[in-house]
């Protein structure tokens, strides 16, 4: 994992700025300085008042013994690929990479609208990265819109076809309620290799796709991918990803025009990078990069992030990858 990526992590996805919300990702080298204190022997991680003790020993006696001495905190540039497949409800949304796991359950889990994605004591395959990434973010959607009492909620558990007897919050895992519904948002509106394991953690209940109905209750009350309270259209970056050579750049395209005329070069910190001359051609409004910063140093590889002032109500920032 290259430094910058093993840093803080702080972005908005590619239609947060058009519907004024963040979803902020924290790398694990942010919450080790940022988030954790040293108490009675141990680690603890402390998120708004709740405190959580990690496993700091890769060779505790209750953690697996065929891992490879280390913990390995899953790759930030895979989550943060993962987290461009899916929308989120119109919450403060943050996503903790662990550098280590959490004493009191050592999993992947969702505590209202934070996630927190555990490490591996080996490293951590990037479609596991991706199926739990997803997995975690349906718990958040079932938390924010369609709480357990809820009418929203209700109509699911009909549709979904569960027996309170069997299928309760204090049930064996994979027959909670909630986990069911979390792996029916993966595997309804999952994209890419959050799908390439198509079995649900259940998979003694109907697969969610046999399910009558449930994929209409999905569309119409989860928003899809690129979508977050109203329709959005990315702007549009070629080549991307961009491989930094000599004369080469990369042109971003806006749809409409972009009010300050100019067009900023951020990196997943948000600190500024570059601004640029912004041209209109005809209904869009077109950016040049070279892969520098404003003293002409060319930049170091990763994600990084355009945005523009634009008259458009969606699609004001634009992802772009580089490569050395």
């Amino acid at each position: 994992m290259s430094q910058p990526l093993a840093l803080a992590v702080s972005l908005l996805l590619l239609l947060m700025p058009a519907v004024g919300h963040a979803l902020e990702v924290v790398g694990p080298r942010e919450v080790l300085d940022h988030w954790c204190v040293e108490r009675d022997g141990g680690l603890w991680l402390t998120v708004d008042g709740r405190s959580f003790e990690l496993v700091t020993d890769p060779h505790a006696p209750f953690l697996s013994p065929l891992g490879d001495g280390e913990f390995h905190p899953m790759d930030l540039l895979e989550v943060e690929r993962a987290l461009a497949t899916v929308s989120v409800p119109n919450d403060r949304v943050r996503v903790f990479v662990l550098p280590y796991p959490q004493r009191q359950t050592l999993r992947s889990n969702c505590l209202g609208t934070d996630v927190y994605l555990a490490p591996g004591l080996r490293e951590v395959p990037a479609q596991h990265v991706w199926t739990t990434v997803v997995h975690e973010i349906g718990h958040v959607w079932q938390h924010a819109r369609f709480p357990e009492g809820s009418r929203a909620w209700d109509e699911y558990f009909t549709i979904r076809g569960l027996d309170p007897a069997r299928f309760h919050a204090t049930a064996a895992h994979a027959d909670r309620p909630r986990e069911i519904f979390a792996e029916d948002y993966r595997l309804l509106l999952g994209q890419g290799l959050a799908v390439a394991n198509d079995n649900p953690e259940n998979s003694e209940i109907p697969r969610p796709a046999d399910v009558p109905g449930l994929r209409d209750w999905f569309e119409a009350n989860v928003a899809p991918a690129g979508v977050a309270g109203e329709p959005t259209f990315s702007p549009q970056v070629s080549p991307n990803p961009f491989r930094l050579a000599a004369g080469s750049a990369v042109d971003i395209r806006f749809a409409g025009t972009v009010a300050t005329g100019s067009v900023t070069i951020v990196d997943l910190t948000g600190r500024r990078v570059r601004s640029l001359r912004a041209i209109e051609e005809g209904d869009t409004t077109v950016a040049r990069w070279d892969g520098r910063d404003e003293a002409g140093r060319v930049v170091a590889p990763g994600v990084y992030f355009a945005r523009a002032a634009s008259a458009s109500p969606a699609g004001r920032s634009a992802r772009i990858v580089i490569l050395r």
